[in-house]
């Protein structure tokens, strides 16, 4: 199975509809949603969530990836490098 483009695209821009089109327009046939209209994926409602697969299927384009914030985390403020190893003040 040949590999598909595609492309995250907050990386174009956060107005949805333009990434879409650009995307397109450079051959692209896959997305990978991140950030749209200035929020992260996981923030968003899900009225907007159906607005925006609908807006990928009104592009020709398919979704690849959910880049979610999952497991992401923030380092404690006190987190410090020590002996070349990463040692987290909790």
């Amino acid at each position: 199975m040949p590999l598909k483009l595609g492309v995250i695209t907050d990386e174009i821009s956060q107005d949805f509809e333009h990434a879409l089109k650009t995307e397109r327009a450079l051959g692209a046939e896959t997305v990978e949603l991140r950030s749209l209209w200035g929020r992260n994926i996981a923030d968003l409602p899900d009225a907007e969530v159906e607005r925006a697969l609908l807006l990928v299927r009104e592009h020709g384009l398919a979704v690849n990836c959910i880049a979610s914030p999952f497991l992401k985390v923030d380092l404690h403020p006190l987190a410090v490098l020590s002996d070349e190893r990463a040692v987290a003040i909790l």
